[in-house]
């Protein structure tokens, strides 16, 4: 909604006078670019969601930067993620989007390194459901379903994806009753040909990677077996040397073979692993006076070997494969040991110290790490390590296992290691939890047969358990592993009239629980005219980026249909929304229903019975529609301030601000700018509680000032415009004493930097005058850390460069300088710059 649209179009025009006058005076400075294409709010529908955006060209400018921003794209709880920015030279660039979402973007032009004033922002939304590519996983063709072929190579054929560049295949092999894997092929065709297949169980699924570079789902495993023996009566032969899994250091390897009745020939093969698949290097065939052969490798790596008898131009099965490693003596193939920590250990806190034997020639470690859940071990991460003692930050409680294996060339491992088990229980809380309602002895009537059940916290538990008893229907367990939280409203009891007692037990995560709570009986009463609907969706106040509602209340059982009343709000006053009488109906306790307009709306819901009468209507729940999304007041406009008088002269050094008032806010956020020769810099950003603040200014100098609302999901309103105004207290003069804030020139803006190095180069150019230099270096989501952009530290140092220590290996990193000059003065921060670092063996 749009609040006095008068006195909006009036401070436009003052604003557009304004902005041209200042302009002449800052022509050092260079202007924001027009933005052209996408047009403001447009709705594009093109697949694959290549955008090309416009602007108009800025004199003088030697290259543009532009910054394309997400609505909501990597968490649904925080506006306007994943700013990424690129640079040009050009007044064209083409980006591809991710996902049907909204975007926002802006424009700079540097000239040399200065940069020029933003654009404002402009909005666009991708709608591509049209075009959108198909994602259901591809269906295998070839072989057929629990096939049997009797050769030792077999086609992969399978349907299509359309808009697909890449298929993964992943083979198994069958080996004592567990499925290991075999290869994996990544092809661009519909089919691949697998080679080197001896007689055994198989199993085969395909995946594939679209042009948007998502993935459809795996298809089902494709079972069929191999079995090349054409029936004769010969036998398999038995495989000798080298035995399976050897490591040889010579490169004259010795093939050797059982001999088999009545063969009067051999043929052997022999494959390498080339990092992909398997790859034919010999097959030959020789007299079955010999049951050896003695072969020369130059070629680091791991090989097999497999050997068939030959008998009146047919062949008996091939044997199954020995599989051997040749190098020159350097690299170690045993399993790792580990060492740390002890079978059983038990940590306190959530940092784990691992440790186990080193394997010569590893380039890495690959460790498989899983938690205890539901009576069944579930793999947690498999990650790469570069060392043999790291410390391992684990955050939940729960029972844990981890094994390693050593990491030599692609595809070229050592054995596993045994697992090692562990628990991570830094709460050792066993106390049960005390219930709250209903109240001993209570009697609970309605007409949903829903009960409320509460009861106190555990702290830190990952769930609870409940068992529930009613008179003539037994105990059952509701939930084995509710999730966290102190209530569960959701217990639909069995039975008219009816006793029930109910106990409640945590679970702590680690294998552990509390002790159960005492019962608490009540008693049940079904009245079908009580009010026993509560709604559950939309959520209060929930905002909405998209005009199809769903929402969904309690089920009544001897309901046939149900009401939903919908109303939308304008001004303060609730009208009537869609039907004549505002009333929708549902057979079921749900219902999708499209809003027009974006706005403020409410339902609420009634059962209607079997003799027509009625329950009593739910509570009102209340709504948003909007397109921006995150926040309730995204509709209107953003503060007006009304204190300082733009262009106001301040005698003394306390500047009282006031703008107007926002209902829906919890905070107002005030930004602060001084000027220093044409340009301004930031010089503080300031929380205020109420719609208005006195700012303290120990400088002489120009300043501007805007507002914007913070709401209590988080999001901001816009900006308020800047209104400028001056201190002049006679005293103190700013001057040119804050100096302009430093410029970082490394790393790169969203730099990936992988390195085995945790050590990471800061780098700016220097400032005159500086002292030293602050800093302050944040993390996003790091492991420890609770919240975006969560503060590491404030570093100082003596020179325009630092070297900062990254704590965790994979990790994304902002961070920014100040100066702090001869007069004790600062600079103002310099502007942030992202990196991302994850540590690898190069």
């Amino acid at each position: 909604m749009r609040k006095y649209p008068q006195i909006v179009a009036w401070l436009a025009v003052i604003f557009v006078a304004s902005f041209f006058a200042v302009g002449t005076a800052k022509a050092s400075v260079l202007s924001a670019p027009y933005l052209t294409a996408p047009a403001s709010n447009q709705t594009l529908t093109n697949y694959p969601r290549q955008t090309t955006f416009t602007w108009d060209s800025v004199s003088h400018a030697t290259k543009y930067e532009v910054e394309v921003t997400c609505d909501v794209c990597v968490s649904k709880t925080n506006k306007w993620q994943g700013a990424k920015t690129y640079s040009t030279t050009a007044r064209t660039l083409t980006v591809t989007m991710p996902g049907d979402n909204q975007f926002r973007w802006r424009v700079r032009a540097y000239d040399g390194a200065t940069a020029g004033y933003w654009s404002d922002y402009k909005y666009f939304r991708f709608n591509t459901s049209a075009q959108t590519p198909v994602t259901t996983a591809p269906v295998i063709t070839v072989p057929g379903a629990n096939q049997t072929m009797d050769w030792d190579s077999t086609d992969f054929h399978w349907n299509s994806v359309v808009s697909a560049q890449t298929y993964f295949i992943t083979v198994e092999y069958s080996s004592n009753g567990v499925w290991k894997n075999f290869v994996d092929y990544q092809t661009s065709n519909n089919y691949v040909i697998g080679e080197g297949i001896w007689d055994n169980s198989y199993r085969v699924k395909i995946r594939a990677q679209l042009s948007n570079n998502t993935y459809t789902n795996w298809s089902e495993w494709r079972y069929f077996k191999v079995d090349t023996h054409s029936g004769t009566d010969l036998t398999v032969p038995s495989l000798l040397l080298p035995t399976d899994e050897a490591h040889l250091t010579s490169n004259n390897v010795t093939l050797d073979w059982s001999v088999v009745a009545g063969a009067t020939a051999y043929q052997y093969q022999v494959t390498r692993n080339n990092g992909s698949f398997w790859v034919l290097v010999v097959e030959n065939t020789i007299t079955a006076s010999d049951t050896s052969v003695t072969l020369s490798s130059g070629v680091f790596g791991q090989y097999s070997f497999r050997v068939r008898a030959f008998r009146n131009g047919s062949y008996g099965g091939w044997s199954e494969y020995n599989h051997f490693y040749y190098d020159n003596g350097s690299h170690n193939y045993d399993a790792p040991v580990i060492t740390a920590p002890w079978q059983g250990q038990v940590f306190n806190d959530h940092l784990v110290n691992a440790s186990w034997t080193s394997n010569s020639g590893a380039q890495a470690y690959e460790m498989d790490l899983d938690y205890f859940s539901n009576g069944a071990w579930v793999n947690k991460s498999n990650t790469s390590v570069y060392n043999v003692n790291p410390t391992l930050n684990i955050s939940d409680d729960n029972k844990y296992r981890f094994r390693v294996r050593a990491h030599f060339t692609t595809s070229v491992y050592s054995d596993w290691s045994d697992w090692r088990e562990f628990t991570v229980g830094t709460n050792n809380n066993t106390t049960a939890p005390v219930i709250y309602t209903p109240a001993q002895n209570a009697v609970v009537e309605n007409g949903s047969r829903m009960v409320s059940l509460s009861w106190s916290g555990v702290s830190g538990v990952t769930g609870y358990i409940i068992e529930m008893t009613c008179d003539g229907y037994g105990t059952e367990t509701i939930y084995p592993y509710l999730p966290f939280g102190a209530v569960y409203n959701l217990y639909a009891v069995h039975g008219d009239d009816t006793w029930c007692h109910f106990r409640v037990r945590a679970n702590l995560g680690n294998g552990n629980f509390t002790t159960w709570s005492d019962y608490r009986y009540f008693h049940y009463k079904y009245n079908s005219n009580s009010n026993g609907i509560s709604v559950y969706n939309p959520t209060e106040d929930q905002y909405l980026t998209y005009h199809t509602v769903y929402s969904s209340w309690t089920a009544v059982p001897s309901a046939y249909v149900y009401a939903v009343e919908v109303n939308y709000k304008s001004g303060n006053t609730w009208y009537v929304y869609g039907t004549p009488d505002g009333i929708y109906g549902s057979i079921q306790n749900s219902l999708n229903f499209n809003v027009t307009n974006d706005g403020y709306y409410r339902l609420r819901a009634r059962a209607k019975f079997w003799d027509n009468s009625y329950g009593d209507w739910s509570d009102w729940r209340e709504f948003m529609v909007g397109p921006y999304g995150g926040g309730y007041d995204h509709l209107d406009d953003a503060p007006l301030i009304s204190m300082p008088n733009a262009g106001q002269t301040f005698t003394g050094r306390n500047v009282y601000a006031t703008w107007s008032n926002d209902s829906h806010s919890v905070s107002y956020e005030i930004n602060v700018n001084y000027k220093s020769g044409t340009g301004w810099y930031e010089e503080r950003t300031q929380t205020a509680w109420s719609n208005f603040a006195t700012m303290y200014f120990s400088y002489d100098n120009n300043y501007r000032m805007r507002v914007r609302t913070k709401f209590s999901d988080g999001a901001y309103s816009n900006w308020s415009d800047w209104r400028e105004f001056s201190v002049n207290a006679g005293g103190s003069s700013n001057g040119n004493s804050y100096g302009n804030a430093p410029v970082v020139y490394t790393p790169a803006n969203n730099a990936a930097i992988n390195q085995s190095s945790r050590s990471v180069n800061l780098g700016w150019y220097s400032v005159s005058n500086a002292q030293n230099y602050d800093v302050e270096v944040a993390c996003d989501y790091c492991n420890g850390y609770s919240s975006q952009w969560a503060l590491v530290n404030t570093y100082i140092t003596g020179s325009n460069s630092y070297s900062y220590w990254a704590p965790g290996t994979d990790n994304t990193y902002r961070f920014r300088v100040r100066a702090k000059l001869n007069n004790s003065t600062y600079t103002p921060w310099s502007d942030y710059r992202s990196f991302h670092y994850f540590q690898t063996a190069q």
